[in-house]
């Protein structure tokens, strides 16, 4: 069997101060509470800018640097969550996928594990 996946969901509607990004990511990189961080964000300039806040935590943080496990860290706009539910389009340092992928490829394994 699997290990679950745990996810944490961020929403970010309005841009905070650096600083305050800087401790949050730093939290959210080095927790052993989940594996994945989905942001929702309210603008693709916003999900850029954290994008990039992210990079300079990993790079110039040494606790985050040194941290022995690597999290997932994935965006997608309110708008696109929005409209497209499902099929919206989370991006991030692996394979972007969407809801509606997952739930297809969890269905097909299930499907393969429980055929004879």
């Amino acid at each position: 069997t699997h290990e679950p996946l745990r996810v944490a969901l961020e929403l970010e509607l309005t841009m905070k101060s650096e600083s305050r990004y800087w401790k949050n990511f730093r939290e959210l990189l080095t927790s052993s509470d989940f594996d994945v961080v989905i942001f929702v964000t309210a603008s693709e300039k916003m999900s850029e800018a954290l994008r990039q806040i992210i990079k300079d935590v990993t790079a110039n943080d040494r606790v985050v640097r040194d941290w022995p496990h690597k999290r997932g860290m994935y965006f997608a706009t309110l708008d696109s969550v929005a409209s497209e539910k499902k099929n919206a389009v989370f991006s991030g340092e692996g394979e972007a996928f969407s809801l509606a992928s997952l739930e297809k490829d969890v269905s097909e394994k299930t499907t393969a594990l429980t055929l004879p």
